[in-house]
């Protein structure tokens, strides 16, 4: 896992990968996602993790323009529930140091990231749950 951190942290922490409707997308995340799905056996090119990231920012703003944000609160939850567990275990414990130090960010400020995340993935299931079950019901 050093490598995936070497090689992250010799991405400038300023340099901006993309952005998505006014947020940034740093390069350093963009190769930390990638050199992480490598170490864990899943080769993806830099291109495929933005493609990624920017299929996910538009399903979310497709989903809350239908009316299917969740509340914060509901993500912050989640994130205080993932919080109290991640060092159950050892592989995600591993993953999750491996992120904040490939990121060179506090551990506080990457459960701030993992609760922005959780509330767009939850969005997005909440949405895309709600439209299966529309063509389920036709």
């Amino acid at each position: 896992m050093d490598s995936v951190v070497e090689k992250s942290k010799a991405v400038s922490k300023d340099l901006v990968a993309a952005y998505i409707d006014g947020r940034k997308i740093p390069q350093r995340y963009v190769t930390a996602l990638q050199q992480l799905r490598s170490a864990y056996g899943r080769e993806v090119s830099l291109q495929e993790v933005l493609d990624g990231i920017t299929k996910s920012e538009n399903d979310y703003r497709e989903a809350v323009m239908n009316g299917f944000g969740i509340p914060r609160r509901e993500a912050v939850e989640m994130t205080e529930f993932a919080r109290k567990h991640v060092y159950e275990d050892k592989e995600v414990a591993t993953f999750v140091a491996t992120f904040i130090r490939a990121l060179d960010i506090t551990e506080e400020e990457y459960w701030m990231f993992v609760t922005d995340d959780y509330q767009r993935l939850l969005t997005i299931a909440r949405y895309k749950n709600s439209s299966r079950k529309s063509v389920e019901a036709n």
